[in-house]
């Protein structure tokens, strides 16, 4: 799913930029989550967090960031998988907070098997690494199948 809001040229102002990625995210992620500050990069472009507020946790998690393109003024679109990530992030710090194992209808979610095999990989092995390219396997017992790139 894409969605673009457009607004005036926003030419350094950080209200006109700030509404823009609100209404932006109100048609991307439904949940409960907010803009941080944002800041102007040297593009002209400006950036904002995007933060959830988790009652549980005293501080606000990052789950995901949003560009306003300064020419335009549209939110440059986060693509599905950054989307998916953010959505994943949430599910994470939420599940986390309650002591509880993140679940995205009834399955892991890929961004958690990712860091869990990441995590294991750092105790476990003594090189560069990292968990990519994870593929859902739908067996009677389902697992994320990961490569691991040295």
């Amino acid at each position: 799913m894409q969605a673009v809001a457009e607004v005036k040229k926003i030419n350094g102002d950080s209200e006109v930029a700030a509404k823009s990625a609100a209404t932006y995210l109100e048609q991307i992620l439904p949940l409960p989550c907010q803009l941080g500050k944002g800041h102007q990069l040297p593009s002209g472009n400006w950036r904002f967090l995007v933060l959830c507020n988790i009652p549980e946790i005293e501080r606000l998690q990052t789950v995901a960031t949003l560009q306003i393109d300064a020419d335009s003024g549209q939110v440059i679109p986060l693509t599905d998988s950054e989307q998916r990530d953010a959505t994943e992030r949430i599910l994470i710090a939420q599940a986390k907070a309650r002591n509880r194992l993140p679940l995205r209808d009834g399955y892991i979610p890929q961004l958690f098997a990712c860091q869990q095999a990441n995590l294991y990989l750092g105790k476990e092995v003594g090189l560069l690494f990292a968990a990519i390219d994870p593929v859902f396997v739908p067996i009677d017992d389902p697992v994320w199948q990961l490569s691991i790139m040295f």
